[in-house]
């Protein structure tokens, strides 16, 4: 399987940096709150009342 984008930057430390303005470990650290917070968001807007369809469910557009 290739390698992503991420992967490969991150192994090369001062690419990364000028790519992104972050250390690797920098970026991870701010990855991992923007996963959880982008986590919790996307849960709480899915359970709002009112929705149409329940969660996971792909709208017409989606199955087409």
């Amino acid at each position: 399987m290739p390698l992503s984008f991420y992967d490969r930057l991150s192994k090369r430390p001062e690419m990364f940096r000028s790519f992104t303005g972050l250390g690797v470990a920098e970026f991870d650290s701010l990855l991992s709150r923007v996963e959880l917070a982008y986590d919790e968001h996307e849960k709480k807007r899915l359970s709002r009342r009112g929705r149409k369809h329940e969660i996971g469910r792909a709208s017409c557009r989606e199955r087409v």
